[in-house]
């Protein structure tokens, strides 16, 4: 479905973050992107921004974390449709192979 070079513009890393709740200055979104995008191109690789996430939201409290999934709770059930996750990551540029999805959703 999806391949290890899909990429993200780099012009997008300022909302991705924000969406995710992780507040940045603009010091540091500058450092994200001068690190995911070293050589300027534009673009930053998809596992790059995934891998950053990962490492980023995995250093949160449990509270940081649960309030930025409630942010995706539409209907405030306590759940998150696999669906609408899916939307929401693909619409932010995070597209998920099966086995990705599987892994985020174990965690």
């Amino acid at each position: 479905k999806s391949g290890a070079n899909e990429s993200i513009k780099t012009k997008d890393l300022d909302y991705i973050i924000r969406c995710t709740g992780i507040v940045m200055t603009s010091a540091e979104m500058t450092q994200l992107k001068q690190q995911l995008d070293p050589h300027n191109s534009g673009s930053v690789a998809r596992d790059d921004l995934v891998s950053y996430l990962v490492n980023m939201l995995s250093g949160y409290n449990e509270d940081v974390v649960l309030g930025a999934l409630k942010r995706l709770d539409g209907n405030s059930d306590g759940l998150i449709p696999i669906d609408e996750l899916e939307y929401y990551l693909t619409t932010y540029g995070i597209e998920l192979d099966n086995k990705e999805l599987k892994h985020l959703l174990s965690c």
